[in-house]
């Protein structure tokens, strides 16, 4: 076999295996051999059909098969360059017969040579984690909330009051938001629903929570929510909406006292203890949320320092990998697969920046990997596929079940093991800490 490496961009190979006419004719002898072997043919013994037979019934199968065989062995020859090229993905591939034997063409992306930045003088954040004391009052009034009383009453609404009522919505000019069938009902119409007056933590029509302080049980009310241009539903970014409120009743929330019977009920045996074990739970919610916001800002700086290019399915697949985990989201929030399809090509090319982006990061973490000699062990596959099993909501024993038997999905996890370990890796020496995820 002759070779021939063309280079068609600094992402983009050409490889071009020549297989003479006696390297096919071999080829060719040893598929009629094996067809002879397998095939049933009335009146001769299994493995002892002659090959003139063979051709003459089996002659398509004996090319399409000679066809796989040329095409396995020039992928076989491309995996023996792996330690000369990155190889990423073979993204198409020809044969075609010629007089003097066959060819077979490869069109394989491959990551280009690029220098490392300087990683290890990226500035990292320090985690300093401060509970207040009005945070614990915040979160002892929302324990003793859980055991509160609505007791209904014939007044106007307070803030912290909870009123039951109706609304709509319309877009400017008076179309229905429940006509736009990607946007989740909660925007567009609810009945009898309750709603904090005033509140801020739960709802997202914000305008809605502030436009009930000071209603009563009977009226009627219009109000505005805008909603921002970045707002994660499409359909309502940018758009102002109004909202027409029925006001059915109104509960005022009657708040207990900390008695030593809610304490019990809580497990704590003082307040003293229970105020030490709610400090204990938000600064471990602060500390979560440091360590992700410290993260998140390391990717960022690194992918601004890294200038590579990267091929297009590198691109594609990171893109596709983002809007997966959009549609699941959209998903989960009751949008139909269908409703979500139909913006999809949309959504895809606006990812493909982030794509890029991601693209880039992925290239970077493998080979700080290779350079550091970060290596995946069993416990860190282990480990993302739980993950992954928690995110999705399966059972862990039947997703690994899934993962180890599929070599594709085994090969994904363990690239994304990979790639968080390194995060981990840069994390704990950036900032002097004891790595969670140790790299031996």
């Amino acid at each position: 076999m002759k070779d021939e490496i063309t280079n068609v961009s600094d992402t983009q190979l050409n490889v071009v295996c020549m297989f003479d006419a006696d390297e096919v004719a071999a080829e060719r002898e040893t598929v009629i051999g094996s067809l002879c072997r397998e095939v049933t043919i009335p009146g001769f013994r299994r493995g002892k059909v002659p090959k003139n037979l063979v051709l003459s019934r089996f002659s398509d199968a004996v090319e399409s098969r000679l066809h796989s065989v040329i095409v396995d062995k020039s992928l076989e020859f491309l995996n023996s360059k792996r330690n000369e090229v990155n190889i990423v993905a073979v993204t198409n591939v020809k044969r075609e017969n010629v007089a003097d034997g066959m060819v077979c063409t490869l069109e394989v992306d491959v990551i280009p040579e690029f220098e490392l930045p300087d990683y290890w003088n990226i500035p990292i954040k320090p985690i300093n984690v401060v509970v207040e004391e009005r945070e614990i009052d915040d979160w002892i009034k929302n324990i003793l909330r859980q055991h509160a009383k609505y007791t209904p009453v014939d007044r106007e609404a307070n803030s912290g009051d909870f009123v039951k009522l109706t609304y709509t919505a319309k877009f400017p000019g008076g179309r229905p938001v429940t006509d736009d069938v990607d946007i989740p009902d909660v925007y567009g119409m609810q009945t009898d629903t309750w709603e904090e007056a005033g509140g801020t933590n739960s709802h997202r029509i914000q305008a809605v929570s502030d436009g009930i302080v000071g209603v009563k049980a009977g009226d009627r009310k219009t109000i505005y929510q805008t909603f921002e241009k970045k707002f994660e539903i499409p359909g309502l970014a940018g758009q102002t909406i109004s909202y027409d409120l029925e006001i059915t009743e109104i509960r005022e929330c009657i708040i207990p006292e900390l008695t030593s019977d809610i304490l019990q009920m809580i497990g704590a045996k003082s307040e003293g203890e229970l105020r030490e074990t709610v400090r204990s739970n938000i600064a471990s919610q602060k500390t979560y949320q440091a360590k992700f916001d410290r993260r998140k800002d390391l990717v960022e700086k690194l992918s601004a320092m890294v200038h590579v290019n990267v091929p297009k399915s590198l691109v594609h697949e990171e893109s596709a990998s983002i809007i997966n985990n959009f549609v699941n989201d959209q998903v989960a929030r009751g949008v139909s697969y269908d409703d979500v399809e139909t913006n999809s090509q949309e959504v895809f090319n606006s990812v493909r920046p982030f794509g890029t982006m991601r693209a880039k990061l992925s290239v970077a973490l493998d080979k700080i990997a290779a350079k550091e000699k970060i290596e995946v062990l069993s416990y860190d596959i282990e480990r993302m596929i739980l993950q992954d099993a928690y995110e999705k909501r399966v059972n862990p024993d039947r997703y690994a079940s899934e993962v180890v038997k599929d070599r594709s999905k085994l090969a994904d996890v363990r690239r994304r093991a990979l790639r968080g370990k390194v995060l981990d890796h840069l994390v704990a020496v950036l900032s002097k800490e004891k790595p969670e995820n140790p790299v031996a």
